[in-house]
């Protein structure tokens, strides 16, 4: 499996797709690459015994959004991936990585699917939390023309609050529970210092007016 070549590629096919106008050109590669990687670490935590099916994993999550635009896009992503990668991987390696994208969207109850396509699902999520939801939100209320009182109603609004819950209760692994409020937390966090610069407030000016001359 040469992934610099499988990559490259990728690049090729995805660099410059979005998903929606919304979203920075080549977002399509570069939320796969995420999704891969995460996906992969969330793999070491819930699956410690099959190191085996990283390279299959990342390569999915790489591709598992290459049908966007042709929905269900999981569906013609398995399509398009299997014409793509058909010189690349053994057959077996390749009905890994179909039943990956093909399934990546389809969130079953308990634990029907098999945990590596489980770990992408959550990762996908997951790439859409923590600072890429505060890159998303600014590159998409930026592109509607809306400034930073727009994305902070939308944060604190009620739709956003059980948006979020429903999202949580998606996941798959306790682990990617955790990893979801961490990045939660930090959201938190970001919101309110982004409230009070937003006000003119300056950070640290306790420390700054006690320090000595």
């Amino acid at each position: 499996m040469d992934f610099p070549e499988l990559e490259t590629l990728a690049r090729k096919l995805m660099g410059k797709r979005k998903t929606r106008d919304n979203r920075e050109t080549g977002f399509i590669f570069n939320h796969g690459r995420r999704v891969g990687f995460l996906a992969t670490k969330l793999r070491s935590l819930v699956a410690a015994d099959y190191p085996e099916f990283d390279d299959l994993i990342y390569l999915a999550g790489l591709y598992h959004d290459i049908g966007r635009g042709i929905e269900p896009h999981s569906w013609s992503g398995a399509v398009l991936a299997r014409e793509i990668l058909k010189e690349h991987l053994a057959k077996e390696e390749l009905e890994t990585v179909l039943d990956i994208i093909s399934n990546h969207n389809r969130i079953l109850p308990g634990a029907e699917h098999p945990f590596y396509i489980r770990v992408i699902q959550d990762a996908d999520l997951l790439d859409h939390m923590g600072t890429m939801e505060v890159w998303l939100k600014f590159f998409d209320f930026s592109s509607r023309g809306d400034g930073p009182e727009g994305v902070l109603e939308y944060w604190k609004s009620e739709d956003y609050q059980r948006k979020t819950v429903q999202w949580r209760n998606r996941l798959n692994f306790e682990e990617s529970k955790k990893i979801f409020d961490e990045r939660m937390e930090f959201l938190k966090r970001f919101i309110r210092r982004m409230e009070r610069e937003n006000n003119g407030e300056i950070f640290g000016l306790e420390e700054m007016e006690g320090a000595p001359e």
